[in-house]
């Protein structure tokens, strides 16, 4: 599963944790993400999208970019559905 936001596209930092004698010892940065539910404006379709707070805040400040996450979740769920068609045409010829 990976640590990305789907709308702002937030992932994973590396650092470091710095002791009180400042010796350093790796760690990652997290992004804050949810797993949400949204309504496609233009279709009214359910849709998920795995988004960070940040993105949730945008959101509810502006619908702009609902509708721009609505859109990239369209697209990404037509590649899938290529890919699968694809995937399935080759099976059928072996």
């Amino acid at each position: 599963m990976s640590n990305v936001c789907d709308l702002t596209g937030k992932r994973p930092k590396s650092g470091h944790n710095v002791s009180h004698s400042n010796r350093k010892t790796k760690r990652v940065f997290v992004p804050n993400l949810f797993k949400k539910t949204f309504i496609d404006p233009e279709t009214g379709e359910k849709f998920t999208a795995k988004v960070s707070t940040n993105a949730i805040k945008s959101m509810t400040k502006n619908p702009r970019y609902l509708l721009e996450l609505a859109r990239k979740m369209r697209r990404r769920k037509e590649k899938s559905e290529i890919r699968q068609t694809k995937s399935l045409m080759r099976g059928k010829k072996n």
